[in-house]
């Protein structure tokens, strides 16, 4: 079309830059770590490191990989369609004082900031 200019996209602020860096050394640290294993609620090999409790509602336990839950892609869909039998499997695996630890670790108030993204990254490259 005449006259039109190209859409331009927003440009990403440092803190979101350092943040999507650390989102994916969590990734690549779990990865790393453990390369094959079985997806924590029906054992195929697992696709993805999902946050039990989701990063929206704690920035404690963004990278704490203790809430790192491997599942295959199947289960990762079903459980961000509604399927609470997901997260059921985990807690029965992983046992009530595994939640309970993490319920109250969600609680706890952090200050986000480039530092904390950057011992976020520091960590989990180790």
């Amino acid at each position: 079309m005449l006259g039109t200019s190209p859409r331009k996209r927003k440009k990403k602020s440092p803190l979101t830059l350092i943040r999507e860096e650390a989102d994916k050394e969590y990734q690549l640290h779990r990865a790393r770590q453990k390369p094959k294993m079985p997806c924590e609620s029906c054992l195929k090999l697992s696709q993805v490191y999902h946050h039990f409790f989701p990063k929206s509602t704690s920035n404690r336990l963004r990278y704490d990989l203790r809430n790192a839950i491997p599942l295959c892609g199947g289960c990762h869909w079903k459980h961000h369609c509604g399927d609470p039998s997901i997260h059921a499997r985990i807690i029965e695996k992983r046992g009530m004082d595994w939640y309970n630890q993490l319920e109250k670790d969600r609680r706890e108030l952090v200050k986000v900031n480039k530092q904390f993204y950057e011992e976020a990254i520091i960590r989990l490259k180790t």
